[in-house]
C-alpha cells in the first residue's frame, strides 16, 4: 500500500476511478484576480489610445477586455462548477476537463513511455512542469499546481508521485 504524507491511501488492487484534482481555493483567486487585472488594463488602454487616434491600441485595449471577460467567466465556471484541472482514470490521464470529457484529449498509459517532473525558476518562485514522453516520440508538458482531492491539498510533488503510480501499475 503506498501513502502520501497527508492521508491519501491507494491500495494497488482498488483505485477509486477516475480520479478528480480541481485547482485549490487559493488557485482559483489567483487566476480570477489575474483576469480581473487583464480586463482592468484593456479599460485603461482603449479609452487613452482612442483619444491618440492609435487604432492598433485600441485593439489591443479592446482585445484585453474581451479576453479578460472571457477568462473571468471560465474560471468561474470552472470554480462554481468544480470543474478537475486533472483526471486520471483507468485508460489513461486527461488535462482540464472543462465542458464535455469526450471532447478532452485522454492520453493513454500504454502510449506513455514515462514521466518527469522539472523545476522550472522565475525568479524566487518554483514553478514545476509534469513532461509526459510518448512512445511516439513526442512529449507533453502541463504545468502542476497544488490541487485539491477528496478535501486534501496536494501539492505538485504528490500529485506527480500520484500520476506516477498509477502509470507504473499500468506499464507493467
Amino acid at each position: 500500500m503506498n501513502h502520501f504524507k497527508k492521508g491519501i491511501k491507494i491500495s494497488n488492487n482498488l483505485v477509486p476511478y477516475p480520479i478528480k484534482l480541481t485547482y485549490t481555493v487559493k488557485q482559483h483567486f489567483m487566476n480570477i484576480i489575474g483576469s480581473i487585472f487583464i480586463f482592468m488594463l484593456g479599460c485603461f488602454v482603449a479609452p487613452i489610445a482612442k483619444q491618440e487616434g492609435d487604432w492598433i491600441i485600441v485593439s489591443i485595449g479592446w482585445l484585453l477586455i474581451g479576453g479578460g471577460s472571457f477568462g473571468l467567466l471560465l474560471l468561474s465556471y470552472i470554480w462554481l462548477g468544480k470543474k478537475p484541472i486533472v483526471t486520471i482514470e483507468q485508460a489513461g490521464v486527461s488535462f482540464f476537463h472543462v465542458f464535455k470529457s469526450n471532447q478532452q484529449h485522454l492520453i493513454l498509459w500504454r502510449d506513455i513511455e514515462r514521466l518527469d517532473l522539472h523545476p522550472l525558476t522565475r525568479g524566487h518562485t518554483n514553478h514545476w512542469i509534469l513532461t509526459i514522453y510518448l512512445k511516439a516520440g513526442s512529449s507533453i508538458r502541463q504545468p502542476l499546481k497544488p490541487m485539491l482531492y477528496n478535501g486534501l491539498i496536494l501539492d505538485e510533488k504528490e500529485v506527480f508521485n500520484l500520476i506516477e503510480l498509477i502509470f507504473d501499475r499500468h506499464a507493467v
